[in-house]
């Protein structure tokens, strides 16, 4: 089901906080596994250069998140190409697992 639980439990949870990258005490980068997660994705800026926010609800294509997990090379508004997300995973996320998110961000991206 497209939920913020879900996410959490099937992309974030195993995919990006169990590193130090999105979770543990400091992470670098935005951390993904506080209570505050809905604030978190809706709050931030891109990243990057790009005009996209993290999270754009109910526009997954406008949502920096969702190119990082559903493209090989996402670029930026300069035509620079980032690593996919999760970092250093030889492939993209499981389909079904990038078309939930997709389904959550165009659903409006609810706190629930």
């Amino acid at each position: 089901a497209p939920t913020l639980a879900n996410l959490r439990s099937t992309i974030f949870n195993p995919s990006c906080s169990f590193s130090s990258c999105h979770g543990g005490k400091s992470p670098p980068a935005i951390r993904l596994d506080g209570a505050d997660l809905h604030a978190v994705l809706l709050g931030k800026p891109g990243g990057a250069d790009t005009p996209m926010p993290l999270v754009d609800p109910g526009k997954p294509d406008n949502s920096w998140l969702y190119q990082l997990v559903s493209r090989c090379e996402p670029t930026d508004a300069s035509g620079f190409p980032h690593t996919h997300m999760p970092y250093n995973a030889p492939t993209l996320l499981d389909p079904r697992l990038v078309a939930t998110l997709r389904a959550w961000i165009a659903a409006g991206a609810p706190a629930e």
